[in-house]
Order: structure tokens, then C-alpha cells, then sequence
């Protein structure tokens, strides 16, 4: 006769549930210690995951601002120099007054018609 959840199983222990499972309060125990086991171990490794990050990206800041030091040290003696230039104020607009800096030109052909 096949067993169903609602007759009694001799090999079942008493308290059971009829899928095999530890009795109500215990397995919602387990249940809760088990979730906030993970719970632990998942703000855990977030927290070593944006530490590495951090130090990561620090590391990256650091190579790229080295690399660029003389660089910027040009552009910094540059605008220096340019801003103690004589074209600097208004006697720059008037010494590029008619001067096209950049500009763009397209010829459109006549109607053919």
C-alpha cells in the first residue's frame, strides 16, 4: 500500500514531518542560523572585496599620477608663461580680431536643373 503524508510510517521517528525533515521549531532554528551564518560571511567578504578594490584603484591613481608628473609639470609652465604673455586680456581680442581659430566649410552645388 503506498504511504501517504497523512498515515502513520513505522520507520518514521515520531515528530517528524513527512518530508523527512527535523520538527517545526528546530529546522526554523536551523533555518535562522544558517541564514545568518551567510549573512555574516556575505557583509565579510563584501567588505575584503571593497577594501582590495580601494587599495587597487589607489595603487592605479598613484601609477597614472607619476607617470604624468612631467607632463603636467609642462602644462603648469606653460599656462604660467601664457599668462604673463602680452596677448593675455583684451589686447589678445584685438590681435585675433579676423583670425578664424577653426572653423568648417562646406560647398553646396548648384541645382542642376
Amino acid at each position: 500500500m503506498p504511504m501517504t503524508p497523512g498515515f502513520d510510517d513505522p520507520a518514521r521517528p515520531p515528530g517528524a514531518t513527512a518530508t523527512g525533515g527535523a520538527p517545526g521549531f528546530l529546522r526554523k532554528v536551523a533555518v535562522a542560523v544558517v541564514g545568518a551564518a551567510l549573512l555574516v560571511l556575505g557583509i565579510a567578504f563584501s567588505v575584503v572585496f571593497f577594501a582590495v578594490a580601494l587599495v587597487v584603484g589607489a595603487v592605479a591613481w598613484g601609477y597614472v599620477a607619476w607617470k604624468t608628473r612631467a607632463v603636467r609639470g609642462e602644462m603648469r609652465a606653460r599656462m604660467e608663461e601664457a599668462a604673463a604673455g602680452p596677448t593675455h586680456g583684451a589686447a589678445s581680442r584685438e590681435t585675433t580680431r579676423g583670425r578664424v581659430i577653426e572653423g568648417e566649410a562646406v560647398t553646396v552645388p548648384d541645382d542642376p536643373r
